[in-house]
C-alpha cells in the first residue's frame, strides 16, 4: 500500500495545478485474461482464458488541447483454465484465480471530438498481488488451495486501447473502453516463461469536478 501511493500521489500532485476541466470516474467490466505458457506446454494439457472480474476508479487531468492523465487505482482478476490427464481414466479440470490491486497511469489522447468523443489510451500499470487460488475437480475429487506462493508479489504492464465518451450532460459522461494489456515481467515465482496478456471491456460514468 506504501508503494501505491508513493507512485499515485506524486502524479496527483503534479498535475494538480495545470488549467483543465479535470474530471473523475468509475469503471466496471469483464477482463478475458491468459497466463499460459506458450513456449512449454506439455502434450496433452489444454490451456483457455479465464474471465475474471474488474473495477476501477480514476481521475482525469487534461495536459494539453487534446492530452490527458488518468491516473488510478483498480481491483482485477486474472487467471487461466486448464484440463490436463492425470492417470488412466482420470481428467484434471483446474483453474487459477489471482486478484490484484493495480495502479494504471494512463494517457488520452482525443482523436475525435462530437457528442461522443474518441480516444487512443495507454500507458504503465503497476500490480500487486493481493491473493491467489487454485481449484481442480477429476473423477477422483475436488481440491482447492492457496496459490499466492506461487506468484511473484508484483507486475508490471503496457497497456494500449480505445476509449469512447458520450456527453448525458453538462457534467456527465458515459466511458467505454477496450484494451488489451502485455505484462512484462515474468509473474510465476518458478516458471521462467509465464506472463499475462489481458483483453479488458469496461464501461462506466465520468463526472467533471
Amino acid at each position: 500500500m506504501k508503494t501505491l501511493f508513493s507512485v499515485i500521489i506524486p502524479a496527483l500532485l503534479l498535475t494538480s495545478s495545470l488549467r483543465a476541466q479535470n474530471s473523475i470516474e468509475i469503471l466496471a467490466g469483464t477482463n478475458i485474461a491468459d497466463m499460459t505458457v506458450p513456449d512449454n506446454l506439455i502434450e496433452g494439457d489444454v490451456w483457455s482464458s479465464r474471465f475474471g472480474f474488474a473495477v476501477s476508479s480514476a481521475v482525469t487531468f487534461d495536459l494539453l488541447k487534446n492530452l490527458s492523465l488518468d491516473p488510478g487505482a483498480r481491483f482485477i482478476q486474472k487467471g487461466i483454465n486448464a484440463q490436463f490427464p492425470f492417470g488412466p481414466g482420470v481428467t484434471v479440470h483446474g483453474s487459477i484465480t489471482n486478484n490484484y490491486l493495480e495502479v494504471p497511469l494512463y494517457f488520452n489522447y482525443n482523436i475525435y471530438d462530437a457528442s461522443t468523443r474518441l480516444f487512443i489510451l495507454g500507458g504503465p500499470t503497476f500490480s500487486f498481488l493481493l491473493s491467489s487460488h487454485g481449484k481442480a475437480t477429476s473423477e477422483v475429487g475436488d481440491t482447492a488451495s492457496n496459490t499466492k506462493w506461487e506468484y511473484k508479489s508484483h507486475d508490471l504492464s503496457l497497456d494500449l486501447g480505445l476509449r469512447t465518451e458520450t456527453i448525458i450532460s453538462s457534467k456527465l459522461s458515459f466511458v467505454f473502453t477496450f484494451l488489451f494489456s502485455r505484462g512484462l515481467m515474468k509473474i510465476s515465482a518458478f516458471d521462467k516463461y509465464e506472463q499475462t496478456r489481458d483483453f479488458r471491456v469496461m464501461v462506466g460514468l465520468s463526472r467533471q469536478l
